[in-house]
């Protein structure tokens, strides 16, 4: 195990949280503009340091990438824990049987939302284009009290499917018909707009295309892919 130094530890965590929270950052790319000297005047140095002796950086990384998509509020107080980890588990799960977790949730969503065929679902995706609705989901307990509008269904998949398969349909469909849902309701402002914001930025993490174009491994998503 390569160890990572405590301010690069600390750069990549803020790195990654920006990135995960704005639409222009771009973590790897963008740089933070933090002197070394700066960094022992935070009152958290302590928690990288300690983390710094026990993790590389490849480790760290998939710990960051993972508790920041589980919650962009995550605090490096979180990241020592085994919640954390479990996180982290979860996560690599769920890359590791992307193919199953999608037709599950594709499934799901035709049944929740009474949709007939995946024709049929980007119809209803792209109703975003016309429609203007002021009714919003905020969380979870309001999707069944709130009546159903195009900006509800969005909010409602939001919370229903996984991040994965909401990104790869959004890939999906901008290659197909150049129509990007995921930058649509960030555009529209529809909430929860730090989940729509979030699930957009964890494209850089994804090699979605490289999915989409093996149907061998992920016969499943390629098969919605090749039917849209």
């Amino acid at each position: 195990m390569s160890a990572i130094h405590p301010f690069d530890l600390y750069k990549m965590f803020i790195s990654l949280r920006i990135h995960f929270t704005s639409l222009k950052f771009i973590y790897n790319y963008n740089k933070l503009n933090i002197k070394y000297e700066n960094f022992y005047r935070t009152k958290n140095y302590i928690y990288y340091e300690k983390l710094s002796k026990k993790m590389s950086k490849e480790n760290a990384e998939k710990l960051f990438i993972s508790n920041f998509l589980k919650d962009t509020n995550t605090s490096i107080h979180i990241i020592p824990t085994s919640l954390a980890e479990e996180n982290k588990n979860n996560w690599q799960y769920r890359l590791k049987n992307i193919d199953k977790i999608f037709q599950n949730d594709v499934k799901n969503i035709l049944k929740e939302f009474n949709i007939k065929n995946i024709r049929e679902l980007y119809y209803k995706l792209n109703d975003i284009e016309f429609e203007e609705v002021k009714n919003v989901i905020s969380s979870v307990s309001e999707i069944n009290t709130t009546p159903m509008t195009t900006k509800s269904f969005y909010s409602s998949i939001i919370y229903s499917c996984n991040p994965e398969t909401i990104l790869l349909l959004n890939e999906m469909y901008f290659l197909k018909y150049k129509f990007e849902f995921l930058k649509k309701c960030i555009e529209k402002k529809i909430e929860p707009k730090k989940e729509f914001l979030k699930i957009f930025k964890y494209n850089y993490f994804i090699d979605a295309r490289t999915v989409m174009s093996n149907p061998t491994k992920f016969p499943n998503i390629n098969n919605f892919y090749s039917n849209i």
